[in-house]
């Protein structure tokens, strides 16, 4: 059973997106990323900037590759229609200094509508948008519409997130816990996934992670708990993370 969940391909499971590190890439340790090529075929990640490129890492999780975004100004971004309250993200993502990012409030992923001022809105203070997972002192959050969702412990370590919106509540699960809180029933109005920081830039204020993505998923549905957890444990086989 783990080895055929350690290759389960998302794509199979309806994934909207599915970035894999461990896949798409045949480039050297500290290779600047401009795509990152999603696993079902389409919605791939980009990011045409050098300067907002991260970079590929080897040996980044457990032995595993990821992709290290720097705490300043990486961020890649897919752009992508999201207008329902039905969305499923699981995550494998890795901060790895409580000092090391220009935000305290780092960013793996978030979704938000760019027509929106990314300074005043962006992806936290509107219902149309939504702050995935972010790390915090000593926490994993989850934020929209401008009030936290839900808050889940969390040391600086390899982890496997999952966090599903379904109507007006959120359900994220972190290292065999989960949680749920609730918020807005007016449907999510995205048109663009983002990875690593938030819309808006600037030293303090920009979200940025300092750390890895090696896994992230998207589905526009609400997963069931079984699949869900079945995911979720084929991300942490893959990156040797345990996860109940």
């Amino acid at each position: 059973m783990r080895a055929r969940q350690r290759h389960l391909n998302p794509k199979a499971a309806g994934a909207h997106t599915a970035l894999d590190s461990r896949f798409e890439f045949s480039v050297a340790t500290g290779t600047a990323i401009s795509s990152w090529v999603s696993r079902t075929g389409s919605n791939n990640a980009s990011q045409a900037t050098g300067g907002n490129q991260p970079l590929y890492t080897t040996n980044a999780i457990n032995g595993q590759p990821a992709i290290l975004f720097d705490g300043s100004n990486d961020f890649m971004t897919i752009s992508s229609t999201i207008t329902s309250n039905a969305v499923s993200v699981i995550a494998v993502g890795h901060k790895t200094a409580v000092g090391g990012s220009t935000a305290s409030a780092s960013r793996i992923t978030s979704i938000w509508n760019t027509a929106n001022n990314a300074q005043t809105v962006g992806d936290f203070s509107g219902t149309s948008g939504w702050v995935v997972f972010y790390y915090f002192p000593s926490q994993w959050r989850s934020y929209r519409n401008g009030a936290e969702i839900l808050a889940l412990t969390l040391g600086y370590v390899p982890t496997v997130f999952g966090a599903v919106l379904d109507g007006a509540s959120v359900t994220g699960s972190l290292a065999g816990t989960s949680a749920t809180g609730t918020t807005s029933a007016t449907a999510v109005n995205a048109n663009e996934i983002r990875l690593g920081s938030a819309p808006y830039t600037g030293s303090g204020s920009s979200g940025a992670l300092n750390g890895y993505i090696g896994y992230l998923v998207y589905f526009l549905s609400v997963l069931t708990v079984p699949m869900r957890r079945r995911l979720e444990r084929g991300a942490g086989y893959s990156f040797k993370i345990a996860c109940s």
